[in-house]
C-alpha cells in the first residue's frame, strides 16, 4: 500500500489496506487435501544447498564470535557439526570432498 511518517497518511494507508483485504478476490488460504502440512512441506523440498546453509549458519558463527578465529577449516568443522550433530564421520567425509 505504501509508507509514510505523516499520521494522517498512515491512517489513510491503513484504511486502504483494510479495504483491499476485504475486497481481494485471490486465493485467501492454502489447503492441503489429504496431506499433513509438515509432510507437504517436506515433500516440496528438493534439496538443501550447502551455500544456503553456509550463509545462514555463517551468520550464527559470526554472531557468537567464532569469526575472530581466522581459520576456514575451523569454520567448516563448526558448520558441519551443526548440520550433522549426530555424525562423527560425516565431517570427515565432507571435508574430504571440500579439500580434494
Amino acid at each position: 500500500m505504501g509508507s509514510s511518517a505523516d499520521p494522517d497518511a498512515i491512517e489513510n494507508l491503513y484504511k486502504q489496506g483494510k479495504e483491499f483485504i476485504q475486497t481481494y478476490q485471490g486465493q485467501q488460504i492454502l489447503t492441503f487435501p489429504e496431506q499433513d502440512f509438515k509432510e507437504a512441506v517436506k515433500r516440496s523440498i528438493k534439496g538443501i544447498d550447502i551455500e544456503g546453509v553456509n550463509l545462514l549458519l555463517g551468520k550464527v558463527y559470526s554472531a557468537v564470535g567464532f569469526d575472530k578465529i581466522e581459520s576456514e577449516l575451523f569454520r567448516q568443522l563448526v558448520i558441519i557439526r551443526l548440520t550433522h550433530p549426530a555424525s562423527k564421520l560425516k565431517p570427515l567425509n565432507i571435508l574430504n570432498v571440500i579439500f580434494q
